[in-house]
């Protein structure tokens, strides 16, 4: 005789990651749980180094901006609470500023 068993899912240590896009130059440095620092510095996918238990909470900052000043990355899905997967779904958006243009008006004080 057989039985079905319902699947029961482990507790287990899981990556932390996701995927960076639009990044265009160096610098970008995110943290986890205000540690765990990973250096970006290309587009594609990205793990932590260090894993988390189903339960733990984790909270995906960026530590510093890429190197260009005018450059600036926003993260989405960041954090969350660790489920019985891997975590992969934070997304990383960077574009770059567009230039400032300054109009200034002189007066010259003459008339004319």
């Amino acid at each position: 005789a057989w039985c079905l068993l319902p699947a029961t899912a482990t507790p287990g240590d899981h990556s932390i990651g996701g995927t960076i896009s639009g990044l265009q130059g160096p610098g970008l440095v995110l943290q986890n749980n205000g540690g765990d620092d990973l250096t970006i510095n290309d587009n594609g996918s990205f793990a932590f180094a260090s894993d988390l238990a189903t339960g733990e909470s984790y909270a995906v900052t960026i530590f510093s901006q890429p190197d260009d000043s005018q450059e600036v990355c926003e993260i989405s899905n960041g954090s969350g609470t660790v489920g019985t997967v891997d975590v992969d779904d934070v997304l990383v958006s960077c574009y770059t500023l567009p230039p400032v243009i300054f109009h200034d008006r002189f007066e010259t004080g003459e008339e004319q």
